[in-house]
């Protein structure tokens, strides 16, 4: 990033001498260079809301992921629950057969509402991609930035972002001194 000190919002801009001109002068400078950088940071900004879309995509997806593992989890206590009623059945063991019911009942109303979690994370999962204006999961995974590059973006955007408010600031704090030294 093109370095160069920003002035602050408030300093004396106008007295009227040739170094409060030139202070004047590089703080307008410096106001034109920081919207020259404007594209730029416009698009180091694309690229962070990008990544942040991404890595909402992924979130999603591994929710969804741990939805489903949970699922085939519940699925595979309703059939090991489910073979032994009917073991309790062909043994005609009335005690097992109750117990054995109702864990299969409990399990298949978990089975129920786990299937409800999974299509509800899909939809979350699809949304997320959509949003990010993503094909699919891979090309979220592509648009992740590094964690060292994605921090360095972010501090250069911030800085910039408090460069440009504190110049533009003080370049109307000098418009407004101009002005007020026009009408005495």
């Amino acid at each position: 990033m093109h370095e160069v000190m920003p002035m602050k919002a408030g300093a004396n801009t106008h007295t009227g001498d040739a170094a409060d001109e030139e202070s004047v002068d590089a703080l307008f400078d410096r106001m034109k260079e920081l919207v020259d950088l404007l594209p730029s940071m416009e698009e180091k900004g694309r690229r962070l809301l990008a990544d942040a879309a991404a890595r909402r995509a992924c979130e999603a997806m591994r929710y969804r992921e741990g939805q489903e593992r949970e699922l085939a989890y519940v699925r595979g206590l309703f059939e090991e629950h489910s073979k032994a009623l009917e073991a309790a059945i062909a043994a005609g063991d009335a005690e097992a057969e109750e117990r054995e019911r109702y864990a299969t009942l409990r399990f298949g109303n978990q089975i129920g509402i786990k299937n409800g979690a999974v299509a509800s994370a899909r939809q979350a999962e699809e949304d997320r991609l959509v949003e990010g204006g993503f094909d699919g999961i891979e090309a979220a995974e592509a648009r992740i930035l590094p964690d060292e590059e994605r921090d360095a973006l972010v501090r250069e955007t911030d800085a910039f972002q408090e460069d440009y408010r504190t110049t533009l600031e003080a370049c109307q704090v000098a418009l407004d001194e101009e002005e007020s030294g026009r009408t005495e």
